[in-house]
């Protein structure tokens, strides 16, 4: 069976760090069509769940990821990227994750920060895009 995809599009925001502080993604996207996303650091990769089993921190779906490295690190400005996300996924209520990992400082201590939105699965596409929030830490 041929795997239809919906490509979702994410922007991936700077700060003056040139870190990556989130994305942004589409509200509504349709199956099947596409939708640019635009990127910032080491690497990033985007699951999607339905809204009803979402853990925020937990990508679900794995959808798409991205090598950043020496050449899309400390840029200013969004790279885009493409991701795509199978048409058999259920339509509705949905949250799109990225994870995203960098290394910090002299000497390059790993970090993973994780970044979710909320956006619904079904009829349009790509706009009005959604901004991301950090996920919450939780505390043990």
């Amino acid at each position: 069976m041929r795997s239809a995809i919906l490509a979702f599009a994410a922007t991936l925001l700077a700060v003056t760090q040139a870190r990556i502080a989130g994305f942004y993604a589409p509200q509504n996207a349709a199956p099947d069509a596409d939708v640019k996303i635009d990127v910032n650091d080491v690497a990033i990769s985007f699951g999607l769940t339905t809204a009803n089993t979402t853990y925020l921190g937990a990508l679900g779906t794995f959808v798409s990821s991205k090598f950043l490295g020496p050449d899309l690190s400390n840029v200013d400005g969004n790279i885009t990227h493409y991701i795509h996300i199978p048409a058999t996924f259920p339509k509705g209520p949905a949250t799109l994750q990225a994870a995203h990992f960098s290394l910090m400082g002299a000497s390059n201590g790993p970090n993973t920060d994780v970044f979710y939105a909320n956006v619904t699965i079904g009829e349009g596409n790509q706009y009005p895009y959604v901004t991301s929030a950090r996920t919450p830490e939780v505390q043990n």
